[in-house]
């Protein structure tokens, strides 16, 4: 997490916006194509993710209708003295779902 005050991440945001602007690609079906290259072309520029301290990455496929398998990172707390799931209520997080159409 960052220890910047909020002011200076706002600030932080706006700039990294301003150096590199979104494309203006429409948001539906016909231009999938082009966001997945827009989005290929940029990759190098994200950091690989790494192991978090603390935390259990497990990976799931969800099925969808037609049977195309989601893949994604369940992320849990450890229990600090064994490297093993949190079964105490007070550690346990509340559980957040992000769907991403993606590339």
């Amino acid at each position: 997490m960052s220890s910047l005050p909020i002011q200076a991440r706002d600030a932080a945001l706006q700039e990294a916006i301003t150096l590199r602007p979104l494309p203006h690609i429409p948001f539906d079906p016909q231009h999938r194509e082009t966001r997945k290259k827009h989005l290929d072309g940029v990759r190098h520029l994200l950091p690989a993710p790494q192991p978090i301290e603390g935390v259990i990455e497990q990976e799931l496929l969800i099925p969808a209708r037609d049977g195309y398998k989601i893949r994604t990172i369940h992320y849990r707390p450890r229990r600090a003295s064994h490297g093993e799931e949190s079964e105490d209520p007070a550690v346990q997080s509340p559980l957040i779902v992000l769907f991403h159409e993606g590339g």
